[in-house]
């Protein structure tokens, strides 16, 4: 695949995808776990998509839709049963995927209770079981479990994601300083 990125909004003649990227700051998953050793670790949300890849939020620009941000809204709301407010949503990245064809990403930061609320929600929404097979909470801090078996961040960056997803999500890690290490 031949990506190039773009100024941000940048439309494609051909198609338009929209991709949203939810994260949470201060998370204790672990509080109520015997084994709690991490103290706190930020999370992003991950859609395990049909097709078995991991990925934002979102999908295509439908013709009915008045921008970007409103296609994201009506996406979101379809795959995730979840309204975002647009004036939340924060540019990340557009890349030309192929000729005419762009793919523009938001990160949307929530709390620790809303994030939760968000994945339990899901199974709920229009689109939830023809175009997500799950959704994950995926921790972005580096620590090691068990026969220093290092965990985190590192083992989810060789997962498989769609497209772009691996590079909107290493740009918004990156930005919003969300990596926390334990080694």
């Amino acid at each position: 695949m031949s990506v190039k990125e773009v100024p941000f909004g940048e439309y494609g003649s051909r198609a338009n995808f929209v991709f949203c990227y939810f994260f949470a700051r201060k998370c204790n998953p672990y509080k109520n776990y015997e084994l709690n050793d991490i103290p706190e670790v930020n999370l992003v949300l991950l859609q395990l998509r049909w097709d078995g890849l991991l990925g934002g939020c979102g999908g295509t620009v439908e013709s009915t839709d008045i921008s970007l941000e409103d296609a994201l809204r009506r996406e979101v709301q379809e795959e995730m049963d979840y309204n975002i407010f647009v004036s939340h949503l924060r540019p990340l990245k557009t890349f030309e995927i192929y000729p005419g064809a762009n793919s523009h990403s938001f990160s949307y930061e929530v709390s620790y209770d809303e994030l939760k609320h968000i994945r339990d929600g899901y199974t709920n929404a229009k689109h939830a079981s023809a175009e997500v097979a799950g959704v994950n909470l995926c921790h972005i801090s580096r620590y090691s479990k068990g026969q220093n078996r290092e965990a985190g961040y590192n083992n989810l960056m060789t997962q498989n994601f769609i497209g772009t997803a691996k590079q909107e999500l290493e740009y918004l890690i990156q930005k919003e300083n969300l990596l926390i290490s334990y080694l």
